[in-house]
């Protein structure tokens, strides 16, 4: 349960007084939130069953679906144990209100991102994708569409051409130099080591050298770090409010809608101080007609702002500033969390 949500109900409960009343009003609630389930999954049901030819599954109870088969912190250990019995290529669940197609093995994972790529190219409405990356307004959660065109041919072109790749490899280079001498350092020392959290430093200093550039921008990127993380958590596991798209109450009956404002405001407000710190000193650098081929670095948010500046058009609607943070914060999200600062020097 939600712990804001737990909360609230263990408030609700303190006074004795009002306790036989609090009761009935919650067993009404709950009582007519379960029929309201029973009667739009019922309607669901026989849609799917006249639209959908669903592959093998599980057998599912009313409500809830399959999500009792899901528990404890290593889902992909589970799916693979009912892909075993149900599978084993390709099976069905249902989770709450939601149909999820499980693939298990390299065969049908082939059919799924390659031979029908474009079938299986959207991504689905989450409440937390649409609140923290502006609308959906970048690549990774967009849904397949015009838009979702015009950002991959964005990355194809601008953001991860060959040249583009080629230019960070110097800070590919110092940050797996900065691994191997703590490596180097522990071994002498023959103190333990944590690899994996030492991997996502590294993968995080990378991320994030490449989106702000050099140290001068050290308190912003590791103040947007922590947003990151905060950002990471609540996209991690599933969340009552996806399950049960329907029940449009539930973000704000468990404290999620709140915590997706606050959370949003916090970074925008962050990515607001790293363009402008980058609009500064690309003013800069012009004033004092800096070349960008000796001191000046572009980094990715400088192809961004280009890109936005520019209006340069790749065949869709222009590119905003939305899109531009929506990227920004996908490429850290996807860049790893971890203690990017440690990795994060001038080089």
């Amino acid at each position: 349960m939600d712990p804001y949500f737990q909360q609230k109900m263990i408030s609700c409960f303190s006074s004795s007084d009002t306790l036989p009343f609090q009761l009935i009003t919650l067993a009404t609630i709950l009582l007519v939130v379960t029929l309201f389930i029973l009667i739009k999954q019922k309607k669901l049901s026989k849609t799917a069953a006249a639209a959908l030819n669903l592959p093998p599954g599980p057998k599912k109870l009313p409500i809830i679906g399959n999500i009792h088969q899901m528990p404890g912190d290593l889902p992909h250990r589970r799916l693979r144990d009912l892909a075993g019995k149900h599978g084993p290529d390709v099976m069905s669940l249902q989770l709450g209100e939601l149909s999820y197609i499980v693939i298990s093995t390299p065969e049908a994972a082939k059919l799924v991102m390659k031979t029908h790529d474009v079938a299986f190219a959207s991504r689905p409405y989450l409440l937390v994708t649409d609140k923290l990356f502006y609308g959906r307004k970048g690549i990774g959660f967009a849904p397949y569409g015009d838009h979702w065109r015009q950002m991959r041919k964005l990355c194809t072109l601008e953001l991860f051409s060959a040249r583009r790749v080629q230019s960070f490899r110097r800070i590919r280079e110092e940050a797996v130099a900065n691994l191997v001498a703590s490596l180097t350092a522990a071994a002498a020392g023959e103190t333990s080591v944590d690899l994996t959290r030492m991997a996502s430093t590294v993968t995080s200093a990378i991320t994030t050298r490449a989106a702000f550039g050099k140290a001068q921008e050290l308190t912003d990127a590791a103040n947007f770090m922590v947003v990151v993380d905060n950002i990471s958590d609540l996209l991690g596991g599933f969340r009552i409010t996806d399950l049960y798209p329907s029940l449009t109450f539930l973000p704000a009956l468990t404290g999620l809608k709140a915590k997706l404002e606050k959370m949003s405001k916090a970074s925008d407000s962050v990515l607001d101080q790293i363009i402008d710190e980058h609009k500064s000193r690309r003013t800069r650098a012009a004033t004092t007609k800096d070349d960008r081929h000796g001191s000046y670095k572009e980094d990715l948010v400088d192809v961004l702002l280009n890109l936005q500046e520019k209006q340069v058009d790749l065949g869709a609607p222009p590119i905003t500033m939305e899109v531009v943070k929506a990227i920004t914060l996908e490429w850290e999200d996807e860049g790893g969390s971890g203690d990017a600062g440690q990795g994060y020097d001038d080089g």
